[in-house]
């Protein structure tokens, strides 16, 4: 998360309005245990890319469910998403099931260029 941060603020000062589409805390009885955050505002197709951490003392308690389970609803309150994409490595196993357990769908594979393959994700507007 801290390498993510210079990036994350500068598109905040760019562009100030678009902040809510950027990096959001994840609390849980009062600590800090993670962040979810979009990858900046919707794409002319309505999409939205999603991504999520939470700390390991704090995982397999799922938190990054509820989070992701809350932030695609966010999403989906504002008319002009129509999709909510994740992009996860196949090795992060706990990440792919999160996803799975919040309701996407696994459309294919993609090429990250910080982590390799990634398989790609996606939820519809309901």
């Amino acid at each position: 998360m801290e390498d993510a941060l210079p990036f994350v603020t500068e598109q905040v000062r760019t562009d100030p309005d678009a902040a809510v589409w950027w990096m959001w805390a994840i609390a849980a009885e009062g600590a800090f245990v993670g962040s979810i955050g979009f990858a900046g505002l919707p794409d002319r197709d309505g999409a939205v890319q999603v991504g999520y951490s939470v700390y390991p003392e704090h995982q397999r308690q799922g938190i990054a469910t509820e989070a992701l389970q809350a932030m695609t609803g966010w999403a989906f309150a504002h008319p002009a998403v129509r999709l909510v994409r994740a992009t996860i490595p196949p090795w992060n196993l706990p990440s792919l099931r999160v996803a799975e357990r919040v309701g996407y769908v696994r459309r294919g594979r993609a090429h990250d260029d910080e982590v390799g393959e990634v398989h790609v994700y996606e939820k519809e507007r309901p």
